[in-house]
């Protein structure tokens, strides 16, 4: 059986907003003059440029599919990284307490946690600064669902096996409708296994994690969730 899943680009804001719906009009932070407009001297007393930047580094690290929100995993690992000396289950505490309505914390809701010395104007600025290069960052990425990894799986599995061959996997990648980005990282992950090695749709669905979208994810998380609880 072939498939040809719907691979669709990481929704973007509309122009003249960020991804948190602050404005960025011109003569004010999102301007125009580029990503290096925000200034060390638009941040003080408090703060410098060097901490947004070191704020995004992190950030980064914890957001793999530059969707610009954040789980609780990754938003423990984010404050984790901010300050070492917080404990894991105060920056859950802190998670539950700032959340968003979708379950989630984005630059709109971190700023005034991360940078709380800073006044009203200068979280502005940092937020529409941080939602900029979020989504520079996410530009081209491709989101996918679970349906649409089971079908790719399913497109590999001409046997109905429930496995795949390593060696299938390079040889057919390249004939599928995918994503150069998704192609080429499929063929750098399995360049140093074994041709014979026969791969399960489990460890199918940890390689293409990073491109399923955080709402499938979270969907999933809370199900599996629902399922021990009526287990037990």
């Amino acid at each position: 059986m072939s498939a040809s899943p719907a691979l669709k680009p990481a929704t973007a804001t509309k122009p003249g907003t960020g991804a948190s719906g602050v404005p960025t009009t011109p003569g004010t932070a999102g301007s125009s003059k580029g990503s290096h407009w925000l200034t060390t001297r638009m941040l003080l007393p408090y703060y410098k440029l060097d901490d947004v930047t070191h704020f995004l580094e992190i950030f980064a690290k914890v957001d793999e599919n530059f969707s610009g929100d954040l789980d609780m995993e990754e938003w423990t690992g984010l404050f984790q990284g901010l300050s070492s000396n917080i404990p894991a289950n105060e920056a859950r505490s802190i998670f539950m307490k700032f959340k968003n309505e979708n379950g989630f914390l984005t630059a709109k809701e971190l700023v005034p946690i991360v940078f709380n010395r800073a006044n009203k104007q200068q979280q502005k600025y940092i937020i529409t600064f941080c939602n900029e290069q979020i989504i520079r960052k996410s530009e081209g990425l491709v989101q996918l669902t679970f349906n649409e990894v089971e079908q790719l799986f399913e497109a590999f599995d001409t046997q109905n096996l429930g496995f795949v061959a390593v060696s299938f996997i390079r040889e057919q990648i390249r004939s599928l409708p995918l994503p150069e980005t998704i192609t080429s990282s499929a063929l750098l992950v399995f360049k140093n296994i074994d041709d014979s090695e026969m791969i399960s749709p489990a460890e199918f669905n940890r390689f293409f994690r990073l491109y399923i979208s955080k709402s499938e994810l979270l969907a999933a998380k809370n199900a599996e969730l629902k399922e021990k609880m009526r287990i037990n």
